[in-house]
């Protein structure tokens, strides 16, 4: 009974005390290095039990030979032995290690492997990630070089810090004696925003602002219509366009109903959508996705908002259609939809990554339906008053036209007032 009382408090004073547990053991890993002058090499240390007080204090034998950081890093400083020692409270343990002038290439411990951590990284473009990188053994020398097989795609520094310069895949490569690493990297470019409604998520397209010239210009050939002309220079600032049409699946979680044929296909765009449709719709998505917004507003693209994105925006090639000089590419049109829309995202996208801007489904624009004026414009919001018919206008082309119709430049104008739309229309959002 003595004992088991004897036991409680000594249980109680322990808590009491913060239940502070005694340091048992403390190991260094490696126990051996060897190193050249100016080389650095980091030690690693274990103390247990792992309750107890993880505090350690390096001390170098030495510091003409080596010195020690306080977390472990050695840097070799002249030709000698010393010991590197690890304290926990009473408990210690020691590396030893050996300096050398710079090698002659004869008494080297020959490198066995290098690994590299991690193996693959996904970096968006700006951003930086620190590799690292491990030799083995660990008497072999420490020195590690660090490479890119494409330095346009991802860079990195001396010490395998590594930067995101531009959308693609390379290798980033850590190479020690006769052996190498390879870490896979995939570089993003940051050029999309994600809203979620539900189990619905949809993405805008980041489209950076600049000056292009509007209208039938030079890669058009003779397939232009008048209303195309004149070209004219517009410069506009930053927004974001849909990376598809609207679906219907969007259509049914703003508005808890289909818009148009193949309700059921979550992915076909919403159709015969009227100018009118656009408005409620647009409102009640501000509203469901307010607290995602941070201050932007979701709208109909201008007309030349739209323009541009199809183009390409900043990184347009020029082509004729929205991504190619090949409609069949990037198009569904009249000759092999079956003349219906079709799921979205169903052929390349253009450079900006933006999809079936060619075709599938006629697209409103903000803009009232005018003649173009030749003048250079900033940020322009189309002709100041419809035509006789209060026409508004529709870019892209649909499932049912040639592809004279689905050109980049091809314009259409179509009543604001109808009631009702064939198959042909949908919506595609713009955000800023």
């Amino acid at each position: 009974m003595k004992k088991l009382v004897y036991c409680c408090i000594t249980a109680v004073a322990m808590l009491l005390a913060g239940c502070k547990y005694d340091v048992e053991s403390v190991t260094v890993n490696p126990n051996e290095i060897t190193l050249t002058i100016g080389k650095t090499y980091q030690l690693q240390h274990i103390v247990k039990p792992d309750k107890a007080s993880q505090e350690v204090k390096w001390v170098s034998s030495n510091v003409g030979v080596a010195i020690v950081s306080a977390t472990g890093l050695v840097t070799a400083k002249g030709e000698g032995v010393c010991k590197i020692m690890v304290c926990a409270d009473a408990q210690k343990d020691v590396c030893v290690v050996t300096v050398k002038a710079e090698s002659d290439g004869n008494d080297s411990i020959l490198v066995e492997e290098v690994t590299i951590s991690p193996d693959t990284l996904s970096l968006l473009e700006g951003n930086s990630f620190q590799l690292t990188a491990k030799v083995l053994p660990a008497m072999a020398p420490q020195t590690i070089t660090w490479s890119t097989s494409n330095a346009s795609v991802a860079m990195v520094s001396s010490i395998g810090e590594v930067y995101g310069i531009k959308e693609g895949k390379c290798d980033i490569i850590a190479k020690a004696g006769s052996k190498q690493a390879v870490c896979k990297v995939n570089v993003k470019s940051d050029n999309m925003l994600t809203f979620t409604i539900g189990s619905v998520s949809f993405n805008m397209i980041k489209v950076k602002g600049g000056t292009f010239v509007m209208g039938a210009t030079s890669e058009q050939d003779t397939d232009y219509y008048n209303d195309e002309l004149p070209v004219h220079y517009v410069t506009l600032t930053d927004y974001c366009i849909g990376e598809t049409e609207v679906t219907q699946e969007l259509w049914i979680a703003v508005m808890g109903s289909a818009k148009g044929i193949y309700s059921d296909v979550n992915k076909y765009p919403a159709n015969q959508v009227t100018y009118r449709d656009c408005a409620p719709f647009i409102a009640k998505l501000n509203q469901l996705l307010y607290s995602q917004l941070n201050g932007k507003t979701f709208r109909l693209p201008t007309e030349a908002e739209w323009e541009y994105a199809a183009r390409g925006g900043n990184k347009s090639n020029g082509y004729k259609y929205a991504g190619s000089n090949d409609i069949s590419q990037v198009a569904w049109y009249r000759f092999n939809s079956g003349t219906v829309p079709k799921a979205v995202a169903g052929k390349k996208p253009n450079e900006l990554g933006i999809y079936d801007m060619s075709g599938n489904v006629s697209e409103w624009c903000s803009d009232w339906y005018g003649p173009y004026s030749s003048n250079a414009q900033v940020n322009p919001q189309g002709a100041e008053y419809g035509d006789e018919n209060k026409n508004k206008v529709v870019r892209g082309g649909t499932s049912s036209y040639d592809d004279r119709e689905c050109r980049v430049t091809y314009r259409g104008g179509v009543s604001y007032n109808e009631s009702s739309a064939p198959i042909q229309y949908g919506i595609r959002l713009a955000l800023q």
